[in-house]
């Protein structure tokens, strides 16, 4: 996707970087709405940024792709 080299590892920290401000968040859906609606939310939310990782490939967007995965 990307034509610099020194940006590949880009997309892989967007993921970590998601992940790790996701994760309170999280916690506090799975506390408010108990574990199964928590995980089902978690789960629409993640399908979402497949969908976003999905187009930017179709679109050849690294930026949105990196995007994508940090959702």
């Amino acid at each position: 996707l990307g034509s610099d080299k020194s940006l590949a590892t880009a997309p892989i920290t967007g993921f970590n970087v998601g992940v790790a401000l996701g994760a309170l968040p999280a916690a506090a859906i799975i506390r408010r709405l108990g574990q199964r609606d928590g995980f089902m939310t978690g789960t629409i939310v993640t399908a979402l940024g497949g969908l976003i990782a999905t187009l930017a490939l179709f679109q050849a967007s690294f930026w949105l792709f990196a995007f994508g995965l940090s959702v």
